[in-house]
């Protein structure tokens, strides 16, 4: 019982661990768009300290362990090298307009990317109190083939970058042209998005009881189309234009591009790629 306790109390510590990344990433696009300076603070602040104390209690309770393992030392630097950027935001760059600047677009990206790259190298052992068992002697992600592991985690981390450098500035996310609720949706959309990725993420590259499964295939294949696969529905809604509002097209501009816009052309080849990198793997591991 003691020991089933302890395992309870450390998926409480992951799922804060979590919880605060959530919260840092939120608080910060919230500060870069120009949100009420209070508000966002205090959710920075929220997010800081839930991923800081969460992680320094699961190092804890593995009673030192931890800090020997490589994997850890990794997520350190890590996470090091995304809230150093983070700060240099914080500090110096608030407001609307950073993010219409393509250095702020890359700053933020690679920010994102790498704390969640780190969160996730948190989150993924299994634990067993009093003992550690981090890494049997079979490396777990080997359960999923080289194509379907290494493809469709270009999938997804390829989707985390395109949805923040492209939308997360004033052809989205701060368009003169969008009334507020508009924007929200957006918002809302955007963040199902990430967390979509990060179901994927962790389906392939986390640790679980279900690994290799038809499910566990299906949630590291399928959850990127719940982005990419929906613009072809979305496209048939009336009044709506993959277009943005207020583009100017460019001279030059190739004219079907003006009726089939690059965004829907990509939201066509990731959903394909997601589509047969899925089926593929499902039959190699027999699963019908």
């Amino acid at each position: 019982m003691k020991k089933d306790n302890r395992n309870m109390g450390h998926k409480w510590l992951k799922a804060i661990h979590l919880l605060g990344f959530a919260l840092l990433i939120s608080g910060l696009f919230a500060q870069l768009l120009g949100a009420p300076a209070g508000k966002a603070k205090v959710v920075l602040l929220a997010g800081f300290w839930g991923l800081t104390l969460s992680g320094i209690a699961i190092v804890a309770r593995s009673k030192g362990a931890l800090l020997r393992q490589r994997w850890l030392q990794v997520h350190l630097l890590v996470a090091v090298l995304g809230a150093v950027p983070a700060i240099i935001v914080i500090d110096h760059f608030m407001g609307e307009g950073f993010m219409d600047n393509p250095h702020g677009q890359l700053a933020v990206t690679a920010m994102l990317l790498l704390l969640m790259a780190s969160v996730i190298g948190m989150v993924k052992p299994r634990f067993s109190f009093p003992h550690l068992s981090l890494h049997s002697g079979e490396n777990a992600m080997r359960m999923f083939s080289r194509p379907f592991l290494y493809g469709m985690s270009f999938v997804a981390a390829f989707t985390i970058f395109i949805t923040t450098f492209m939308d997360v500035n004033s052809s989205h996310m701060t368009n003169p042209m969008w009334p507020p609720h508009a924007r929200f949706h957006w918002a809302a959309q955007y963040f199902a998005t990430l967390a979509a990725c990060a179901a994927t993420l962790f389906a392939l590259w986390g640790r679980y009881a279900d690994k290799g499964s038809r499910l566990s295939v299906w949630v590291a294949g399928l959850s990127p189309l719940l982005f990419w696969g929906m613009f072809i529905p979305a496209l048939l809604m009336p009044g709506t234009s993959t277009m943005p509002d207020g583009f100017v097209v460019p001279d030059g501009f190739p004219e079907i591009l003006t009726v089939i816009h690059p965004n829907f052309i990509i939201s066509c080849l990731m959903s394909i790629a997601a589509l047969v990198l899925t089926v593929r793997e499902q039959r190699r591991m027999g699963l019908k």
